[in-house]
């Protein structure tokens, strides 16, 4: 074998190898305090860079600055299934007075189911919530203060994990005077909690690292017969 073919070789076999372990592209979208002056019936509704299917993982930062002389303000984002009638879906309603409330929306488009109620508070480190959907359930973490580290608001929640393409959001009424919210959007989240998934999640990298191995080992004999 000559060295140019070997070189092609090793080269298409990293780029098939590669891949299994790179990491997708973000989606980062800041949704400004004007939205959140908006009731439901006015909702915006925010499209992704691209359509992300289970596993994704969304992670909302808060840098939103609620009207202090409006009474019960709130902030809803909403992470919708990428159809034309946004469902199913998750409704995260952030409370001004520190109350957290997880809705589910199923396909039906009915009224939504209440699967959590938490605390958040605003955490100037990182993301306030994050949200991890797989392809059967879906985990909800929140920020806990005292802990210093993310707690299960939703644990294992049962759900056929549906593709985002879009982030909806609303509030209501001189809600907020300043400020944003981020959401940013991702994939190739694994539950490191899960044996499985760390398994999942190392191998392509080891896989990786074995095929340099042996690509190293292949140029360096090539090397001594020339």
């Amino acid at each position: 074998m000559t060295r140019k073919l070997l070189l092609a070789t090793l080269l298409t076999l990293l780029l098939t190898t590669i891949p299994a372990a790179a990491v997708q592209a973000e989606s980062a979208i800041s949704i400004p305090y004007t939205t959140f002056n908006l009731d439901s019936a006015s909702m915006k509704t925010y499209h992704l860079d691209q359509v992300y299917s289970p596993t994704w993982q969304a992670r909302i930062d808060f840098h939103l600055t609620f009207n202090t002389t409006t009474p019960n303000t709130q902030a809803c984002i909403i992470l919708p299934a990428n159809n034309s009638e946004y469902t199913p879906a998750l409704l995260i309603y952030l409370h001004s007075a520190g109350d957290l409330r997880i809705d589910f929306q199923d396909e039906s488009g009915g009224a939504a189911v209440r699967i959590a109620d938490s605390k958040w508070v605003e955490y100037d480190g990182g993301d306030e919530v994050i949200i991890d959907m797989y392809t059967d359930y879906l985990n909800i973490r929140v920020y806990n203060e005292t802990a210093k580290s993310y707690t299960y608001a939703v644990k294992n929640f049962a759900v056929e994990g549906w593709k985002i393409g879009s982030i909806r959001a609303y509030g209501g009424a001189d809600y907020a005077t300043s400020g944003y919210i981020s959401v940013k959007v991702d994939t190739g989240v694994a539950d490191m909690s899960s044996t499985v998934d760390i398994i999942i999640q190392v191998v392509p990298i080891l896989a990786v690292v074995a095929v340099l191995g042996v690509c190293i080992g292949m140029i360096k004999k090539v090397g001594q017969g020339f």
